[in-house]
């Protein structure tokens, strides 16, 4: 097998690998986008949410979240959204509701916890009142709220962030607890990375060849 096409075999080969999204780290100034699904039933449902981490220190982490309510509407319900919990790594030992900034002032709270049914695999919660259980008001159809929260904790130059859910009361069928998925930084992943690294080697070894080829 010649240098080319040894190069073309070890790039289907790695082509296939990805990454897992289960958690993805930030440094200062990245940022995640989580969408959230609708439940079966509720096809009108329908929430994403952005947060950056704005600043980090070794022992705190300022986030800024936007949380925007994208359902449709229903017809004698206001689709409420009235929690937001995610997992830290290193995890948070103390968090508070820092300030309002755009839309809707509806999430008002934070504390240490999460969303009911994910409270085992969550230890941030934000809520617009009461707790991260239950609260009266909300983020109803077509609003959105950016706040910023502080974390406290013994963090280094970057935070695992994962486990994302939110909370809808005051729907069809309601309530719904729903797990996000998420969409990491456009950074290269590993198997990038590998690609590029095969590539470069590949055409290392093609210009060797011909410099052989040529003496």
């Amino acid at each position: 097998m010649n240098i080319k096409m040894m190069v073309f075999a070890l790039l289907v080969a790695t082509s296939g690998v990805t990454t897992s999204a289960y958690a993805v780290p930030l440094s200062q100034g990245g940022s995640l986008h989580i969408t959230f699904p609708a439940p079966a039933g509720d096809p009108h449902l329908a929430a994403d949410a952005t947060f950056t981490l704005s600043s980090l220190s070794s022992t705190t982490a300022v986030l800024d979240i936007i949380i925007n309510n994208n359902s449709s509407g229903d017809i004698g319900f206001t689709d409420r959204l009235t929690a937001f919990g995610f997992l830290t790594t290193p995890p948070t030992t103390s968090v508070a509701w820092t300030s309002f900034v755009a839309g809707t002032n509806a999430f008002q709270y934070a504390d240490l916890g999460g969303v009911p049914n994910f409270t085992q695999i969550e230890n941030v919660c934000t809520f617009v009142g009461n707790n991260c259980s239950a609260g009266s008001a909300g983020l109803t159809a077509g609003q959105t709220d950016e706040f910023t929260i502080t974390l406290g904790g013994s963090f280094g130059s970057t935070i695992d962030f994962s486990n994302f859910a939110i909370k809808w009361t005051d729907c069809t069928g309601c309530s719904y607890e729903i797990a996000g998925t998420i969409t990491p930084p456009r950074v290269p992943e590993p198997a990038s990375l590998l690609l590029l690294g095969v590539g470069s080697l590949g055409l290392a070894g093609i210009g060797w060849q011909k410099r052989r080829n040529a003496k």
